[in-house]
This record gives C-alpha cells, structure tokens and sequence, in this order.
C-alpha cells in the first residue's frame, strides 16, 4: 500500500510529540501504574532465563513475586534495552516503536472504512489526541494491545475479502496476545469477528474446523495463564486472583445507574481524547454514519464499543483513562467523516483556506494544556526519593508513607518510591496488616512521609474534591517515635527518619 505524503508529515508529528518526556523520569501521570510495569520489567533482567513472575517492590520479602499480565511488552522493553542501555527510555521508545506500527496498520483500516480525506482528518486527530499522546510514550504495555487490537480488525477485513489460513492464524494469534496481555481492551472486537463470520459463513460458521480451533486454543491458554495467576499471587497478593480482577473490571450492576461514572467517562472522552471541539465534528460524523444506507463496519465497531462500555463499567473507562483507549480508533474515524463533510459543503469550499487552518488549530491547540496536565511531575516523590538514592546504602529497606496524594494515601501497591530510588521498600497505609507493619519497622532504616501538597484553587481543585481526591490531610509522626526512629531531615514536602 502507498501512503500519502500526509501520512509521513503526521507520522513524525505523531513521534515528535510523544518525544516530549523521552528522558523524564517516570513520574508524570499514571506513574503508579508506570512504576509497575518498569519495576517489574528490572526484575526480569536481574533473572536469568525467561520468566513470567517478577519481585514485588512494595514488599520487600525474601521470595515474594507476583504477576501482572503476561510480559510480551516487557520483554520488548528489554531488548531495546539491551541497545540504549537506559530502562526508562527503553520503555518508552519501546511504546513510541509500537505506536508508530500501529498507526501505519491503522492505514490499512482506513482504506476499507474510509476515504482519503477522512482519513487524514481521522488521523491529525489520533496524532495529536493527548490521550494517545501520552500513552503512546508511557511505560505500560497499551500500545502493544492497542497494536494487536489494530492487526486484529485488520485481519477481520481483510479475512472477509479473502478468507485464506494465513489470515485467519494471524488474526487468530493478534486477539490471543492482546487478550493475555489486557482483556478489557481487546475483548470487544470479538463481536467484530463474530459479525464478519456470519456474514460470510452463515450457519457453517459452527462447523468449520479453523474456526473451532482458534476458539479452542484462545480458550485453553486464557484459563491456563489465569490458574497460573491465581497460584503466584495466592502467597502475597490473594486478592489479585482473575476471578476477583474480573468482578472489579465489570463492577455491581447499580453502577450502571449512577450519574458519577458516566460524567467521568464523558470527561475521559471529551478531555483526553478529543480535547475539546472535534467533539463536534465527532457527533456530525456519527449523524452521517447513521444517515448512509448502507452502514459499513464502523458502526458495528462502535456499537461492540458501547456494549465494551456497558460490560466493564467497575474498574475499566469510568475509573481508568487508559482504558478509554480501545475508543480512539472509532472515535477518530467519527471525526474524521464529520470534518470531510462540513468541508464539503458550499460555505466551507468557498473558504477552505481559511477554514482548514481553523479546523487545525481546533485540533492541536486545545490538546496543548492537557498535555501538560499529564506530563506534571511529581516534585514530591522526585526530590524525595532522590534525597534517598544519594544518601542510603543500596542494601537499605527504606519505609515510605505517602500523604502528597490522594490517589496513594491507600493504595498498597506503589512501586514508585522503590523503583525511583533504586532502594527496597515497603509502603506505609492504614490498612496494612499489623504483622507486615511489625515487619517494616523491624527491616527498614530509614522512614520517609512525604506532606500534602499546598491547597489547590480553581475548576482543577473543585473537580479533585467533586471526583474524592481532594488534597490529603496531614498526619502525625508520633507512631515513628514509637517505633524507635527519629527525624533526621525536613524539608516542605517531606521528612526523612533514620532507626535508632
């Protein structure tokens, strides 16, 4: 296939962007989730062979390991590595690597769903959404899934045009790696598949060897790897089990008749990935879709989209902005229809030189200050653990109480002090049982409590206090005195304390 010369021009604008925190530590937006993926992906070098568990960095305890998803990305992240001898940037150029094939496999969607105009419409957006900006930079493994989601649809249309093996076994293995590695976000796109089948098999699509083959092994390796998670986990992170992940993704069936979630997911939409205005051209492209006589498969896309939505309303795009990333295709293509239509019409021909400039700045400009809403460091935890990697011994157990946010006041799991120190860690909350808080005293030599962070003012701080995740308040220190430790430094966004 050849590609427009737009296509090059918003393939590097596409890769330059998300160039913008190549050499920033990992602590920007979804460093919690970042820090993970990283944290484990160091243990994999530290092992030798091909392992599937890593150490939890939480928990420093001799032989405590978990699993997170299968490590196709992390694996990916190590042999860049192995080149530019940087973890951090390893994994995200690893992301920026990935991002880029699965804007040009994105092409090759187009060219069944859309016209050369609406694509390039389509795709300035899916370049510059900050969404897929940030992501397509983050060291997480969604652009891995996002990519296999790319070949996977792909391959349904190009199945339908012709049906050889060879299709189908490359589709058959893009759904199986996308689903071991995050289910939630792949696991829609089946109903794609389903539809495309019937369409050109009918009845015979139970009887067709292939087919019931690739539902065998796609099954068979699903529960196998989740009995393989449920044993690893069960030591130290029991709740982790598939069964109990799978019930938070889906979450109570009253959530779905709450007015909270679907605001948040309105917002998730709206700010991450259209940013604004393109909104508009969106919902124009979504009436023309629905006016055509005869519909092609973007709207059996979307409306597996929807049913996506309305299955994991628990812990997927209601509660998690990367998790609205399985929409940014759809969406785009929405965009990208609804702006070659109004371009199409007499008042915009008679004008196109000044209304496709306009309709650029409409795109780019509004993304450029949520862009620096995600890349914001965390200036608390940098200089904290910072002041921990210069001023312990490597062999440390270093105590971390974080009281800056919201979001890690409770949450157990945080790998970030530990891997952003390069020290072990255990990480204070209130819910910690009381043997593994004995345990952190006795190990660690060193304590660390960050502080809240200065009042916020304006829609940002109204929004926090509206969503829960209003500023922390201040806690004492008194249980570190107890516990035999005493200050050793304090500065305004953190306390260092040493065991006596």
């Amino acid at each position: 296939m050849k590609f427009a010369r737009s296509f090059w021009w918003l393939l590097f604008l596409g890769v330059a962007l998300r160039c913008i925190g190549l050499t920033h530590p990992l602590a920007d937006a979804h460093l919690l989730r970042q820090c993970q993926t990283a944290a484990a992906t160091k243990d994999l070098l530290t092992q030798p062979g091909l392992n599937l568990t890593y150490s939890i960095p939480w928990l420093s305890l001799n032989g405590a390991r978990y699993v997170l998803e299968v490590p196709f990305y992390n694996y990916l992240v190590i042999a860049v590595a192995a080149i530019v001898h940087n973890l951090d940037l390893a994994g995200r150029l690893t992301s920026i690597l990935l991002w880029s094939a699965s804007f040009v496999c994105l092409q090759l969607i187009w060219k069944y769903l859309l016209t050369d105009r609406q694509a390039f419409w389509a795709n300035l957006l899916f370049a510059v959404s900050p969404l897929g900006v940030f992501f397509g930079q983050a060291f997480m493994p969604e652009m891995l899934v996002q990519l296999c989601a790319f070949v996977f649809v792909w391959q349904i249309l190009s199945y339908e045009e012709r049906p050889t093996i060879g299709r189908w076994c490359l589709l058959t293995l893009s759904g199986l790696i996308g689903l071991l590695v995050k289910l939630p976000e792949i696991a829609h796109l089946y109903l794609i598949l389903v539809f495309v089948l019937f369409r050109l098999e009918r009845k015979w699509i139970l009887f067709k060897p292939r087919y019931i083959m690739s539902a065998i092994v796609t099954l068979f390796a699903l529960i196998v790897w989740s009995r393989f998670v449920d044993h690893v986990n069960a030591a130290y992170l029991a709740e982790w089990d598939s069964t109990a992940n799978l019930r938070a993704f889906i979450g109570p069936l009253d959530l779905r008749f709450q007015l909270k979630p679907w605001i948040m997911l309105g917002l998730y939409v709206i700010v991450f990935i259209f940013a604004g205005p393109p909104v508009l051209a969106g919902g124009y492209g979504l009436s023309k879709l629905l006016k055509a006589r005869n519909p092609k498969l973007l709207m059996v896309w979307l409306i597996a989209l929807m049913l996506s939505y309305l299955l994991w309303f628990g812990n997927g795009g209601t509660a998690q902005s990367y998790y609205n990333l399985p929409a940014m295709a759809p969406l785009c293509a929405l965009v990208g229809i609804g702006i070659a239509h109004l371009l199409s019409t007499g008042m915009f021909q008679r004008w196109a030189k000044v209304a496709i400039p306009a309709i650029v700045a409409l795109i780019v400009i509004p993304a450029l200050p949520v862009y620096a809403y995600l890349f914001k460091p965390d200036r608390h935890l940098i200089d904290a653990t910072k002041w921990v990697e210069a001023n312990t011994r490597p062999d440390d157990v270093i105590l971390f109480q974080l009281n800056h946010r919201a979001d890690m006041v409770a949450y157990p799991y945080n790998a970030a002090p530990g891997y952003l120190s390069k020290r072990r860690t255990f990480i204070w909350t209130d819910e910690m049982p009381m043997d593994i808080k004995q345990m952190a005293l006795k190990s660690s030599r060193f304590a660390v409590v960050t502080f809240p962070s200065t009042s916020e003012t304006g829609a940002l701080a109204v929004f926090k206090r509206w969503r829960g995740l209003a500023n922390p308040k201040a806690k004492g220190t008194d249980w570190l005195q107890q516990a035999d430790y005493h200050s050793l430094l304090k500065t305004g966004d953190f306390e260092v304390f040493q065991r006596n």
